[in-house]
């Protein structure tokens, strides 16, 4: 990854900072490199952490700026761009230089500088360059370090950490009954470094940081175990660290850290630094994987040229992923960055060994890196681009599927409670899966809705291959009855099921046939999951309402249950107390389930079909609230293929109306799903 700042545009940033914060264009800030700070000293106050960076940091930190030297071939236009710097005082233009971070400082009455952010950074970069100094210079090295960093620590107590810390840096150790400079020791060169030596440098180098912290009577040792951790990392990458030319190219390597290396200077004038502290670190916004993959996927090649039209094609992705209806059928999360999935998918088709980790949150970065090494710019550009294209591409052939699209959507409603896939990640994967070993489009939509009924019939154990739909749907089973709060994702699943499969079968066929008094069914595109996705909106929003209302608890107020009582007292007069009975024993069963939002659900109250009917009408026209459309149609007893009772007149839900309910319930699964017992997975070429 390059830091570079290349033709007026910021290419990247290291993983902590914001592109919009390393590059302001306020007066007041400049770029600064390592020397420009030299024989500056920084302070650190009480209320900041101390060194806490590990050992990937480090290692990071020093391969991304091997990895930007491996760009600077011109070396005539490199040696133009360092004398422009250094008779500009500081303005630089905008030609290739490394960005490590902004430092925002606070300068003392006594001429030192309160650092109040870009600690980690800066005390790394004081390492770095006394070990480089060490092995490029040995005994001629520096006796001060470079620029000071002062700990304030225990009441005012000031621990000069950098100068205690360089009396501790060897530039040379006895080894093998000699003693080896650090310079003679790294330019044995042709491969031929004596790793003894430099494993002894390493555990001589931890031993004497680590006596300080052993002698250290305040709160220093923490940061003193990082700092010797942090120095023996740097040591293993000079190990590592390519040795042509003699050792000339550590030397080189050093050159680029006391002259390209930058920092943004910032001094915020007349600011409370704790106030500036606590700002800075609240609101700091770090870079996603994605940034940093786009960073070298957009990057121009040696010859200059960016691939084709690569930002382009980028911007139109990221585009149609940023429209929410279509976001929400292939996520049930919101992402800081949306082109993440397309990433994460892409990794892990390329690559079965590919997966997040836990403790690396650039995990992802890191795989794209190790492929922009091994392939080139170019070619590297070519495959993610076109990787990625081909993925969205294929989201978007499934989003104007209805079909497909309802499948999907199902599934990614259903994943974060009722699926084994820990991850939105996770669950494209395996419809991918499911895509690629699909022979048609017809086995794919097939395959999604044996994955889309092994969800619904998640809480079954042992499902047998006798059962049917009937049989777990049926009122007097243990299935899909909302008093075990275990199962109420799975009744939710069926209506919503029930939702999509009403809207297909519409899309289909916008005729009914039988009864002409049979309702229309209500004219909707296709279901809003940007809508119906709670988590996407950080809220869980969906309930589940009992049609025939369930008896007031005992934390509900007088009025609630006086309502309900004169309400059961009405539809015994209306049905008879036998069929009254019967709905109320059943009053958990899925017979009597409608989806409603939270808000809708505590308006309707305990009131009767007709009461709940008219305030969902409200709702729909007054206040332009989404209701499903399978919850408008029982409301309205679309689902009866007869006449209801004269004496009810469409005011109480009755058995017929809860029988009728059912039956479209069953049919939809039997027709949308096929059997319960779940058909086994078929294998194939690609869908088509």
């Amino acid at each position: 990854m390059s830091m570079a700042i290349k033709e007026e545009k910021l290419m990247g940033q290291l993983e902590f900072r914001s592109i919009q914060d390393a590059i302001r264009r306020d007066t007041s800030d400049q770029w600064v490199r390592v020397e420009g700070i030299a024989e500056k000293a920084f302070l650190i106050k009480p209320y900041q952490r101390g060194y806490r960076w590990e050992k990937d940091n480090v290692i990071k930190l020093l391969e991304d700026i091997e990895g930007y030297m491996k760009q600077l071939t011109n070396q005539s236009k490199k040696n133009d761009m360092l004398d422009f710097i250094e008779s500009s005082n500081g303005n630089y233009s905008f030609y290739d230089f490394y960005c490590l971070q902004a430092l925002s400082v606070k300068k003392e009455v006594n001429g030192d500088y309160e650092l109040i952010d870009g600690q980690q950074r800066l005390t790394t970069a004081f390492l770095i360059y006394a070990l480089l100094d060490a092995f490029c210079n040995g005994d001629d090295r520096g006796t001060e370090p470079i620029y000071s960093i002062k700990y304030q620590r225990d009441g005012d107590q000031v621990y000069d950490l950098t100068t205690e810390v360089l009396k501790k840096i060897p530039y040379s150790i006895e080894y093998d009954n000699q003693n080896i400079s650090c310079p003679k020791a790294y330019k044995k060169g042709n491969g031929q470094r004596d790793t003894g030596w430099f494993h002894a440098y390493k555990e001589n180098l931890k031993t004497g940081i680590l006596e300080l912290a052993a002698n250290d009577s305040g709160s220093l040792k923490i940061d003193l175990y990082y700092l010797s951790e942090a120095a023996a990392a740097i040591v293993d990458f000079l190990l590592r660290y390519e040795d042509s030319n003699n050792g000339r190219i550590l030397e080189d390597y050093f050159r680029i850290i006391q002259r390209d290396v930058l920092f943004l200077w910032y001094e915020p004038e007349g600011a409370n630094a704790e106030k500036v502290f606590g700002s800075l670190n609240t609101n700091k916004v770090y870079l996603t994987n994605a940034e940093l993959i786009k960073a070298l996927a957009l990057k121009k090649g040696d010859d200059g040229i960016m691939f084709e039209n690569a930002g382009h094609r980028w911007e139109a992705i990221e585009q149609g992923l940023s429209r929410n209806e279509f976001w929400s059928f292939i996520s049930d999360t919101e992402k800081a960055t949306r082109i993440n999935l397309m990433l994460e998918l892409y990794a892990r088709q390329q690559d079965n060994l590919y997966s997040p980790n836990a403790d690396n949150a650039y995990a992802l970065f890191d795989w794209y890196e190790k492929k922009h090494s091994e392939k080139g710019q170019r070619e590297f550009s070519k495959e993610v681009l076109e990787g990625i294209e081909g993925i969205y591409d294929r989201i978007c052939e499934w989003y104007d599927d209805v079909e497909i699209f309802h499948c999907i959507g199902l599934l990614t409603n259903f994943r974060a409670k009722m699926t084994e896939h820990n991850t939105q990640e996770d669950l494209l994967k395996s419809i991918f899966d499911a895509y690629i070993r699909s022979a048609s489009r017809d086995e794919f939509t097939q395959n999604l809705k044996c994955m889309i009924k092994d969800c619904i019939l998640s809480r079954v154990n042992n499902r047998d291959k006798g059962k049917k739909w009937e049989d777990y749907l049926d009122p007097g089973s243990d299935y899909f009855q909302y008093d075990d709060p275990s199962q109420q994702a799975n009744i939710k699943a069926v209506l919503w099921t029930l939702n999509a499969w009403e809207i297909i079968e519409s899309a289909e066929n916008n005729t009914v046939e039988g009864d002409k008094r049979k309702r229309k069914p209500v004219a909707v595109k296709r279901l809003p999951f940007s809508q119906i996705n709670g988590d996407l909106q950080n809220k869980d929003v969906w309930t589940l309402e009992h049609i025939w209302p369930q008896h007031p608890d005992e934390s509900e107020e007088q009025t609630a249950k006086d309502e309900y009582e004169k309400n059961i007292e009405g539809a015994k007069g209306a049905l008879g107390k036998d069929d009254v009975k019967k709905i109320t024993d059943s009053v958990h069963s899925i017979w009597n389930m409608a989806l409603l939002t939270r808000r809708c659900n505590a308006s309707v109250g305990n009131g009767t079909l007709r009461q709940k009917r008219e305030e969902i009408i409200k709702k729909v026209l007054k206040d332009k609230e989404y209701i499903p459309t399978s919850t408008l149609q029982v409301f309205s007893l679309y689902y009866n293929v007869g006449e209801t009772s004269s004496a009810n007149d469409e005011q109480y839900w009755t058995l017929f109306d809860s029988k009728n309910y059912l039956k479209r319930i069953t049919e939809c699964l039997n027709s949308f799903l096929g059997e319960a017992y779940p058909a086994a997975q078929t294998n194939g070429g690609s869908a088509t």
